[in-house]
């Protein structure tokens, strides 16, 4: 019988925009690394479950375990996780994006149980353990409820017909920044730092000495991917300009900038072609030469985009 580990996160039911996908992106890139989940777990999980679990052999499952309508509100990362001395267990690991509490986290957990183990007993298999923990980093601090805290004046002897189930929680907004800074992977304490600070204003200028010194704890060799996500994290949720912020990538290394720019370059290229795309296929603008010199872009650039467009009909 297979077990996982699972890390999921909600996603807004409204109009998915731009700082939500780049924090779906971003979250999944960081979390997709074994290294780093373990040892985020390593440092989160309670005394007493983090000796029943074999963090050693954690292992990345690709694909999903919510059907299409749960996919509104959450997108999993999946891993398989032993026991240390029997079996295997699921562990969910909810990050919820919200800069607000969920007003009831239980009932979208509940949610989330019974798709996984009805797709179980279809299959005619065992249903897994799952325990389930919430990734949050709002402005405020996450305020806990039980189950029964949402039923108020309901007699103890009827309590006992409610689903009790409890989830763990890290919260970043309670998380001191010298515990960040603790994390030995250089790439979670980066990473646990931008998601707890990002909601303040330009945060990268404001928390500058702290943001360059864990910074130069990464080496972009190490991930390159992962620095890219980093970067393209960081472009989408401060206010500073590009020059504003190639001058702070300066002072972490020559190569952190020079990665930063060739980064930015390509998500303007992008957006860019974006544009361009949706403005041809809504026929609001038909000039192409027009378009070139709006974007302000080479002969060559323009008919790249146009070959790229046609190829994608």
């Amino acid at each position: 019988m297979s077990h996982y580990l699972f890390c999921t996160f909600t996603k807004k039911q409204t109009t998915v925009s731009l700082l939500t996908k780049a924090q779906d992106k971003f979250f999944k890139a960081v979390f997709s690394r074994k290294e780093i989940v373990t040892e985020l777990f390593q440092k989160t999980l309670s005394d007493e479950v983090l000796p029943l679990l074999n963090l050693d052999g954690l292992e990345l499952v690709s694909g999903s375990f919510v059907d299409g309508k749960l996919k509104e509100h959450f997108a999993d990362l999946v891993y398989r996780c032993h026991l240390t001395d029997k079996g295997e267990v699921q562990i969910v690991l909810l990050l919820e994006h919200k800069s607000y509490q969920e007003a009831f986290p239980h009932f979208q957990l509940l949610q989330y149980f019974l798709g996984l183990w009805n797709q179980h007993v279809k299959q005619q298999e065992k249903p897994v353990f799952i325990i389930p923990i919430v990734f949050y980093h709002g402005k405020t601090t996450w305020h806990y409820q039980r189950m029964q805290d949402y039923f108020s004046d309901i007699p103890t002897p009827l309590l006992r017909y409610l689903p009790m189930f409890d989830y763990d929680l890290i919260d970043l907004s309670a998380m001191k920044d010298h515990q960040i800074e603790d994390f030995k992977n250089g790439f979670l304490a980066v990473s646990t730092f931008l998601l707890k600070h990002r909601h303040q204003q330009n945060y990268i200028k404001v928390l500058e000495n702290q943001f360059v010194s864990l910074m130069k704890r990464v080496e972009i060799q190490e991930d390159e991917e992962l620095m890219e996500s980093i970067l393209m994290y960081i472009q989408n949720t401060n206010d500073l300009q590009v020059e504003e912020l190639l001058f702070i990538f300066d002072k972490i290394s020559n190569e952190t900038k020079l990665k930063a720019m060739s980064t930015y370059e390509r998500v303007i290229d992008e957006t860019n072609y974006e544009a361009i795309k949706n403005l041809l296929k809504e026929g609001l603008v038909t000039d192409v030469e027009r378009l070139r010199a709006v974007f302000k872009l080479s002969k060559k650039k323009m008919e790249a985009f146009l070959k790229r467009i046609e190829s994608e009909k």
